[in-house]
């Protein structure tokens, strides 16, 4: 998910989507434990979600605090669906 060897997945994920949605919070929580979040563009923690439509594109990225019941990324999921 990081570093110089990260997947070829991971790197098209976020070079479609650099930042995810709600990640500024989640900063700010690893940061106040001592945990370097990296670049903007880096995936912070496990649960991460990218959101990716049936033909393949990256619809949205969200923080790994959003919990999944979140109503943005329930809409978002939702929308995808409905395409």
């Amino acid at each position: 998910m990081k570093g110089d060897d990260r997947h070829p997945l991971y790197n098209a994920l976020v070079e479609t989507k650099p930042k995810a949605e709600g990640v500024d919070a989640m900063r700010e929580k690893l940061s106040s434990y001592g945990v370097p979040a990296g670049a903007e563009s880096d995936v912070l923690w496990n649960f991460e979600k990218f959101v990716v439509g049936r033909s393949g594109e990256v619809i949205a990225r969200f923080s790994p605090d959003i919990v999944p019941e979140d109503p943005r990324l329930l809409a978002t999921v939702g929308a995808a669906l409905a395409n």
